[in-house]
């Protein structure tokens, strides 16, 4: 006997929708399941969640963990006790930040963290609120600030504040001009604990061997910088690199357009074997050097461009920050600050004549050939 054919149940709209739900994988708030990789998602984390992350961190981390002052390293640059509770910050900062998965963000990103765990701290502390900023690293920092005779009082102040805001152990300022004396105006302007030094006893770098400090910003007034804008340079550095640069190719204009400076910086770092850093040189500000690298170079600090050449004849770990040695094309990329470049053509030419004095007239580049020993023959 022919089995009857098995009926099929019909299903109605509510119904399969329902089923269709019940298919699909769960969605967990916070996490975005779009571009999995080897089956694995990634968290999205917002600025405004960060900050709040950052802001209970900050507010636990000084009720619980408090710091013992022995354990910062370095000089005290404010008496008024200020300067402390920021180092402390910092060194708390520099510990747990990893627990927010944070320790290589930049920008805006870092900036909504970490300046929330300071107001977090302050409060706790029950300090008022001094916008401070943690910076990604536990090694001591120093700034060398030029003043330069052309910035005004109101930019010499604006750079300051902001300085002001990152835990420093130390902080230069020395006239970029030693012919000119410091005005009384930019003198008024100067923090408790800061040193000033006449630049006519620095010719030969002995300014930045005086430094203690592990890391050293060099920066210059009138050149517009905020506090997040050393944020890269410290990550670089802190990374294991010896000298980090500013990313000031970016903006470079097609070859014919280039200043001569710019040609002469480019045709000196192909010459020394680091095209990839196409025109960045150290004679641009802001810049950031390790201890060791300082060590290194020598005297050749008092002059950025032979400073430049001997960090790279040295084997000193030098990048550009943005890009960490590996940028081929950089023209249409603009970094996050603005870098400042005053130095001439011929301050580029006695750093390549250094390199030739060191390697010889060929510098790298062995010549295959020509016969010479003819020529002497002959």
């Amino acid at each position: 006997m022919k089995r009857p054919a098995k009926q099929r149940r019909s299903v109605s709209p509510k119904q399969r929708r329902a089923s269709s739900r019940k298919s699909r994988p769960l969605r967990t708030p916070g996490i975005r399941r779009e571009g999995i990789q080897r089956g694995r998602t990634r968290r999205v984390s917002t600025p405004a969640e960060r900050a709040a992350s950052g802001y209970h961190l900050g507010r636990l981390l000084a009720g619980v963990y408090p710091v013992q002052l022995s354990e910062v390293r370095g000089a005290r640059p404010d008496p008024d006790g200020l300067a402390d509770d920021k180092l402390d910050m910092s060194v708390l900062w520099s510990r747990h930040a990893n627990t927010l998965g944070i320790t290589t963000l930049q920008g805006e990103d870092y900036a909504a963290a970490a300046a929330s765990f300071a107001l977090g701290y302050c409060e706790e502390r029950g300090l008022p609120d001094q916008n401070w900023l943690p910076l990604p690293t536990h090694r001591t920092i120093a700034a060398v600030v030029k003043l330069r005779e052309e910035a005004g009082a109101a930019e010499t102040a604006a750079l300051l504040r902001e300085l002001n805001r990152i835990p420093l152990h130390e902080l230069i300022l020395v006239p970029e001009d030693g012919t000119h004396p410091v005005r009384e105006e930019i003198r008024a302007l100067i923090p408790p604990g800061a040193k000033l030094l006449e630049a006519a006893g620095n010719e030969d770098g002995g300014l930045f061997r005086g430094i203690q400090s592990d890391l050293v910003l060099v920066l210059e007034t009138g050149c517009a910088s905020k506090a997040e804008d050393f944020v890269p340079f410290v990550l670089l550095t802190n990374s294991g690199i010896d000298i980090a640069l500013s990313d000031s190719s970016s903006d470079l204009p097609l070859f014919h357009l280039r200043e001569d400076r710019e040609i002469v910086k480019q045709f000196v770092n192909y010459s020394l074997g680091r095209g990839d850093l196409l025109a960045d040189s150290l004679t641009a500000v802001p810049h950031a050097m390790s201890k060791q690298a300082i060590e290194r170079i020598g005297d050749h600090l008092s002059d950025p461009a032979k400073a430049h050449a001997a960090a790279l004849l040295g084997g000193l770990a030098v990048a550009s920050v943005g890009n960490r040695g590996k940028r081929k094309h950089a023209r249409g990329r603009r970094p996050l600050y603005a870098s400042v470049d005053r130095s001439s053509v011929g301050s580029h030419l006695e750093g390549l004549r250094l390199a030739m004095e060191k390697k010889g007239s060929r510098i790298l580049y062995p010549d295959n050939w020509r016969k010479r020993e003819y020529a002497e023959n002959g």
